[in-house]
């Protein structure tokens, strides 16, 4: 099929000017017509040889229209059957390949798709890597794929896993070229339709078996930016592959990688948000292992983000995605402290940098056009962010905080306690603290609301949506751990107001407040005012204040097994850890009737 010619041809031949090119188009044309395999290879071999140095735009449509039709033949059985494939042969494959498409002159012609689909199946059996002109091979890929269908054979084909093979031991210089090759075959732009979700899932599962059991930490990066395309085109959940062998890698990536640059470029987070979001796959997030491993991912991609955000004084867009990710990391954070493995050190580090990114960001760029629902969950993370990684509030934060809180008074939904930051004194801060958490414990509507909805406001439907994929039993065995070393948060500095009369009342009615809180998940109106009383120095003797302070110290010793009486250590900081806590473990994570397991108050 390659054989025949026309008058046009011998037209064309005539009005050569280069005798050189004409003798080389005459010789390539004659020998084509031989018998001899040698002769045949030996003539393609000579022409590719002679013309690729040129610009000469009729030898190329003479190359492909004269090809011995005896040797297409031949390289294509041997392909099939991929076994006695010698060395020559698939060199002078490669060798067509990169002539055909050293321009864009046959780009889009049916019989320059034939050698494709050759050299496609040559790289699949080709060994000797080392004598592949690797830089030859990327620039006529990229001249292949300008056309689209051209593209989707790369991809159907799985060309680049295969191509990866031919980076053994090269230079930083090839390996950036290949990465970009890389990406520009898998930008896909047509309709999706023309691609195949059984080939997907094939080239994915391909890719997949040597990442999980390899070390390589390049390769993994063809499959990550093949997902990202098919994430960005709405097509990931057509194609199968198993999500927990794509978790094995991520994890293994985020261990091996000495730097962050690439997070971007891999596109992880996109697509771990893609299949967190997605509620037709079974993929759940049931182990802390896990929860650890994407809290990872996603505060580096966060940090990215910000840093880019304060670099060019732009916007920070809190999206599905932005609230998705603080929820998993503000859920691994409540146990950063309690594990000690590698993974969890290289946690708080990317921690810390995106809690000193976000306070950054909210004192120099204001938010205010944001929704309230934003704007809370920003301030939460950075003053939970604190907590978790047990920095101080320095005073100019501790002002923006306050500024910012300010702006919810006019919300009667989310006034718990006045914001005012000026008292005379720590006692009187702790005081205005306990008015407060009275007020709204024992609040009405928030008791209605509790009551009939089962849920707070700006807390509605979390379980049921962003953090629908992270499984019960990882939710409770995360609060367990941490109230298993609930006794952590009663030892250390003793408060120098610690024996002050004033600040041991305080002490006890806060205490009674947690308790009656995680009991019921309110206080009634009657125990909030009897506190308040005693807050006040109104009560009837002096004696009760003694009585509930042995009350509150009997129930304490119940929630951990020790014979250390952590009743006299407790502090006002303590019991506010504890009261975060539980907060968090019924409004947030878990539900209005979590307790710890095997801890109870008396």
């Amino acid at each position: 099929m390659f054989m025949s010619s026309d008058k046009t041809d011998i037209d064309s031949l005539l009005n050569v000017d280069h005798r050189e090119n004409q003798r080389a188009i005459h010789s390539y044309i004659k020998n084509a017509k031989s018998v001899d395999m040698s002769v045949l290879m030996e003539s393609v071999q000579g022409f590719i040889h002679h013309f690729s140095p040129q610009h000469y735009p009729p030898a190329d449509y003479i190359f492909i229209k004269h090809f011995p039709n005896k040797l297409f033949e031949e390289f294509h059985l041997k392909c099939e059957d991929r076994i006695n494939v010698n060395r020559f042969v698939n060199k002078l494959i490669v060798h067509i390949f990169t002539f055909i498409f050293r321009s864009t002159r046959l780009l889009k012609t049916s019989k320059s798709r034939s050698f494709i689909m050759l050299f496609l199946k040559t790289i699949k059996t080709c060994s000797s890597y080392h004598e592949i002109p690797i830089e030859q091979i990327l620039q006529s890929i990229d001249v292949c794929i300008l056309y689209e269908p051209n593209k989707l054979m790369f991809i159907d084909e799985n060309a680049m896993c295969y191509i990866y093979n031919f980076l053994q031991n090269s230079s930083a210089h090839k390996q950036k070229l290949f990465w970009k090759t890389c990406q520009n075959v898998y930008n896909w732009h047509l309709k999706t339709s023309s691609l195949s979700p059984n080939k997907l899932t094939l080239c994915i599962d391909r890719i997949m078996t040597p990442c999980t059991y390899g070390c390589d930490e390049e390769r993994p990066r063809i499959m990550f930016i093949l997902l990202k395309i098919l994430h960005r085109l709405g097509f990931l959940y057509d194609v199968e592959f198993n999500i927990n062998q794509l978790f094995i890698i991520t994890k293994n990536i985020l261990q091996i990688l000495d730097s962050y640059n690439d997070y971007e470029f891999l596109g992880l987070s996109i697509i771990w948000c893609g299949i967190l979001n997605e509620p037709r796959n079974s993929f759940q997030i049931d182990t802390v292992d896990k929860l650890k491993c994407l809290s990872v991912l996603f505060a580096i991609d966060l940090a990215w983000k910000l840093k880019k955000v304060l670099d060019s004084s732009s916007h920070f867009q809190i999206t599905k995605n932005t609230k998705l990710k603080l929820y998993i990391i503000n859920l691994a954070s409540i146990c950063i402290n309690k594990f000690d493995d590698l993974f969890i050190e290289s946690f708080r580090p990317v921690v810390k940098q995106v809690n000193r990114l976000l306070q950054e960001y909210i004192k120099i760029c204001s938010f205010e056009d944001d929704t309230i629902e934003n704007q809370v969950i920003l301030l939460q993370y950075c003053i939970k962010g604190h907590l978790s990684l047990k920095t101080n509030i320095s005073s100019k934060e501790e002002q923006v905080y306050y500024s910012n809180l300010k702006r919810f008074e006019k919300y009667p939904s989310l006034i718990v306690s006045s914001t005012k930051s000026k008292v005379s004194s720590n006692l009187h801060k702790i005081k205005r603290f306990i008015h407060g958490l009275l007020d709204a414990l024992s609040d009405e509507t928030y008791i209605n609301k509790l009551q009939t909805e089962q849920s707070l406001y700006l807390y509605e439907g979390l379980k049921s949506g962003y953090l629908s994929k992270i499984n019960d039993k990882c939710i409770k065995e995360i609060f367990s751990k941490n109230a298993s070393c609930i006794s952590d948060f009663f030892y250390g500095r003793t408060p120098k107001l610690y024996r002050n009369t004033e600040y041991k009342t305080y002490k006890t009615v806060l205490a009674m407040i947690i308790i009656s809180f995680y009991e019921s998940n309110y206080m009634d109106k009657r125990s909030a005012d009897y506190c308040l009383k005693l807050i006040e120095g109104n009560s009837e003797t002096p004696s009760e204040i003694q009585v509930y302070s042995d009350y509150v110290e009997n129930s304490f010793d119940n929630i951990v097994d020790t014979d250390t009486k952590i009743s006299n250590k407790l502090s006002i900081p303590a019991l506010l850890r504890l009261f975060i806590l539980m907060f968090e473990m019924k409004f947030i994570f878990d539900d209005l009737d979590s307790k710890f397991d095997g801890l109870n108050f008396v």
